[in-house]
C-alpha cells in the first residue's frame, strides 16, 4: 500500500540532503549537485534549482495534453508564458482539455472525475485505462468492462489502488519537487492496443540535442506487463553502447516502427522548449500517441551500465535554467 504523508514542511536543505545521501548510496561517490556533470547530477539538479512551475503542469498528464496540442498544432507560441492557459486551475479548464481530443496523436480521453464515487461505468466503452494524473503507476487496464465490473475482488481491489494513489503525494515519495503541487484527479482513457490485441511497445525518446540528432537516443520497452525488455537504440536504429539499469541486450532487437522518422520529429518538436526531456510515445498499428513527457528519468536514481555512460549523457545536456527562461 502506497502511503505519503508529510509530517512537516520540507525545506530545500532538506531535500539536498535527501539527494546527497541516496545519490552515495545508489552510485557510490558523493556529488556535487550544483556543479552537476553527469546525468544523473542533473538530474537532481533541476529538482534541486529549477523550480519553473511549468514542470508542474507538464507532469500534470491532463495538462501535459494541453501543451501538446498547442505545440502540435502550432496554435500558440507563448505557452510558457508569464500568462500561459497552464496557470489556471485545473478545474477551471476541463473543457480545454477535453476538447484536446481533436488531436490525432493524443489518446482518446473519455472523462475527468475528482474520485473513485464520480466514476460513471456506464458511459464508458467496453475497454479504457483508468488513470491518475500527478503521479506514477497509478493506473488500472480494463480490457473487458462487464468481466471487470463483475469480477468484484478484482473491482475493489482495482478502485482501493486508484485512491490510495489519488491520496498519496508523490513528491514525498521521491522528492520529484514538480509532483508536489499537482492537483490530483482520475480520468478514463483510450486502451492502445495492436490489431493482435497486444498492449503498446513504448518508446521513450531522450531528447538532449536539435542539432546533431545522432547525441538523442530512444528507450524501447516491450512486453511491458509479461517478459518485460529493455532497450537503448541509437537514432539510426542500432543498439547504443549503454543501458539505465539493464544489462545490454544481446537478443533480437526490437523491429524499427515504420513511421519512426515522424516519431522522432514529433519528439524534437515537443521537447524544442526544454534543454533536455523524454518524450514518452506508442505506436498503434503506424498511428503515433504521445504519452507523457518525463523531465526526471527514473527519479534521478537509475544507474548507468556501462557507469562511465552516466558523464557522457551528462555531457551531452547543455544545462539551463528554465525558472529562468520563463519569468
Amino acid at each position: 500500500k502506497i502511503v505519503a504523508i508529510a509530517t512537516k514542511e520540507i525545506t530545500l536543505e532538506d531535500d539536498e540532503i535527501f539527494f546527497k545521501d541516496r545519490h552515495q548510496r545508489i552510485f557510490n561517490y558523493i556529488p556535487n549537485f550544483k556543479k552537476p556533470q553527469t546525468f544523473n547530477e542533473k538530474l537532481v539538479y533541476r529538482m534541486l534549482y529549477d523550480r519553473s512551475p511549468f514542470y508542474t503542469f507538464l507532469a500534470d498528464k491532463l495538462k501535459m495534453r494541453i501543451f501538446v496540442n498547442e505545440i502540435l498544432s502550432n496554435s500558440c507560441n507563448n505557452i510558457l508564458s508569464h500568462n500561459s492557459i497552464l496557470y489556471k486551475d485545473i478545474d477551471k479548464l476541463k473543457e480545454e482539455i477535453l476538447s484536446t481530443n481533436s488531436c490525432k496523436y493524443l489518446p482518446k480521453l473519455y472523462a475527468i472525475y475528482d474520485n473513485i464515487y464520480d466514476i460513471d461505468f456506464n458511459t464508458l466503452p467496453n475497454s479504457f485505462v483508468l488513470k491518475t494524473n500527478h503521479d506514477c503507476g497509478g493506473y488500472v487496464i480494463v480490457e473487458d468492462k462487464i468481466k471487470f465490473l463483475r469480477n468484484t475482488e478484482l473491482f475493489s481491489d482495482s478502485m482501493q489502488k486508484l485512491q490510495s494513489h489519488l491520496n498519496t503525494n508523490y513528491y514525498y515519495l521521491s522528492r520529484e519537487w514538480h509532483y508536489k503541487d499537482i492537483k490530483p484527479k482520475i480520468f478514463a482513457e483510450e486502451l492502445l492496443k495492436d490489431k493482435n490485441e497486444k498492449l503498446a511497445d513504448t518508446y521513450k525518446f531522450h531528447i538532449f540535442d536539435h542539432e546533431k540528432i545522432e547525441n538523442n537516443y530512444i528507450q524501447v520497452t516491450t512486453d511491458r506487463f509479461n517478459n518485460y525488455q529493455r532497450f537503448i537504440m541509437n537514432t539510426n536504429w542500432s543498439i547504443a553502447p549503454f543501458n539505465f539499469v539493464y544489462d545490454i541486450p544481446q537478443n533480437t532487437l526490437p523491429k524499427k516502427p515504420s513511421n519512426f522518422k515522424e516519431m522522432l520529429n514529433i519528439s524534437l518538436k515537443l521537447s524544442r522548449l526544454f534543454d533536455y526531456v523524454r518524450v514518452d510515445l506508442y505506436s498503434i498499428n503506424d498511428q503515433i500517441y504521445i504519452g507523457e513527457l518525463t523531465f526526471t528519468h527514473g527519479a534521478a536514481g537509475e544507474k548507468l551500465n556501462p557507469e562511465f555512460w552516466d558523464k557522457k549523457l551528462g555531457e551531452l545536456w547543455n544545462l539551463r535554467i528554465l525558472s529562468d527562461a520563463t519569468k
